[in-house]
């Protein structure tokens, strides 16, 4: 029996016990009412109602306010912190938080030291970064979260953090949005044996860490828009089967990475808006036979490209802009 987002139970149950504390300090709690179908709608159902999904924000929420309340959300699976007064020594009640599952935080004043605090935890397994403030030794708490399947980092300088994600083997989705990091740590990327879903976008990934990117045998879905790549390293690159999108927007992407993709066969989805590619790229794509949807908006092809792609039987999709 659901409860209902920002604030509290259903109309007509009495007022969960926690949340007017968790709403007087910022808190926007989701309440879940866990009553039986068969209790009564006029008796007190308090003893049922969980707050599960919680999130903190503004002046309010500071390191006492936390202090007070984390004994009250035992049962708490999701956490966010948006911009508060919170301290990376504030965070420290998060270790008695024993259900928690998801965890995002941002900065200021929050900063990667107050990483310290999720070391170990038993069940952690996403974990977002907004806008904080990461040394590379941060990272190395990420060793100690055994469940840890999701990791995105957000607007931040890790240079050469990477080295720690070495034997996270459970991660299966990595975000490094407009993150900045060492492109050789990319190695240690190209190690991890789970990874799906990999975003790079706006960050500062090149040539050098694309090559790295090949040895991600599991790799479904590449995000790379936005970044410094000219896709020529993907040459390097084994067939990875289980590929099936690439986002390669707003970069460098010419006609040699097109050449390069062109052994990635099982590719689907190709995303190439405002790139270089050229008319020549043309034949080196029409070479991905189960290509199903193709953006090439604001590239620099021309009319003479479209018979190669009508050769493209499983093609559904296709955009472009021609160049004059």
């Amino acid at each position: 029996r659901a409860g209902r987002a920002s604030g509290g139970p259903a109309p007509g149950s009495p007022a969960d016990p926690h949340a007017p504390d968790i709403e007087r300090f910022g808190g926007d709690p989701y309440v879940e009412d866990e009553s039986p179908d068969w209790f009564p709608e006029w008796m007190d159902r308090s003893m049922y109602l969980r707050v599960y999904n919680v999130t903190f924000a503004g002046p309010d929420f500071d390191d006492e306010a936390f202090a007070l309340l984390a004994p009250q959300m035992p049962d708490v699976i999701s956490l966010t912190i948006e911009p508060s007064h919170l301290t990376d020594d504030g965070l420290a009640p998060v270790q008695s938080m024993s259900e928690l599952e998801g965890l995002t935080l941002t900065g200021p004043p929050l900063t990667g030291r107050s990483l310290r605090h999720v070391a170990g935890h038993p069940r952690l397994y996403r974990l977002v970064l907004y806008e904080l403030d990461v040394r590379p030794e941060d990272l190395s708490t990420l060793q100690n979260l055994p469940r840890l399947t999701g990791l995105a980092i957000h607007d931040a300088d890790i240079g050469d953090g990477l080295s720690h994600l070495a034997g996270l083997t459970n991660v299966e989705e990595l975000d490094l949005v407009s993150t900045r990091f060492d492109n050789a740590q990319m190695q240690h990327v190209g190690t991890l044996p789970s990874i799906y879903s990999l975003t790079v976008t706006g960050s500062n990934l090149n040539d050098e860490g694309l090559s790295h990117i090949g040895n991600l045998k599991q790799l479904n879905t590449l995000t790379a828009d936005e970044t410094e790549i000219t896709g020529a390293t993907c040459a390097d690159w084994p067939v990875i089967s289980s590929l099936r999108t690439i986002d390669v927007s707003e970069t460098k992407f010419n006609d040699a990475g097109a050449a390069a993709l062109s052994k990635q066969t099982h590719l689907e989805y190709l995303y190439a808006m405002r790139v270089e590619i050229t008319d020549a790229a043309a034949s080196h794509l029409a070479k991905l036979p189960n290509l199903k949807t193709v953006y090439l908006d604001d590239a620099r092809i021309t009319d003479e490209s479209l018979p190669h792609f009508a050769k493209i039987k499983s093609l559904t999709s296709f955009s472009f802009t021609l160049c004059d």
